[in-house]
């Protein structure tokens, strides 16, 4: 990234034919180790536009974090649709 960019957009999803249909997720996306967005939780089907500040960021960092376990074995097939940097 070395603070080339300015912005990154897009649609964080959780696919429709994820083998979990329950259990939720949540995206956390830092720049240079600090909070820049937090989704709200998701679970199959579910999807969430953003559109998030990078000016400055020298490192970029996409966590999809798994936040229940009722369909262990099960996994949470994320996305991050149309993702553009400007």
């Amino acid at each position: 990234m070395d603070g080339k960019y300015s912005k990154l957009s897009g649609i964080l999803a959780i696919d429709d034919n994820s083998p979990s249909k329950q259990d939720k997720a949540l995206w956390v996306i830092k720049g240079d180790g600090q909070l820049l967005f937090e989704s709200g939780e998701q679970k199959a089907g579910m999807s969430q536009m953003t559109d998030i500040d990078l000016t400055g960021v020298k490192t970029l960092t996409i966590e999809i974090r798994r936040l229940s376990e009722s369909e262990k074995g099960k996994d949470i097939w994320a996305f991050f649709g149309n993702a553009l940097l400007q």
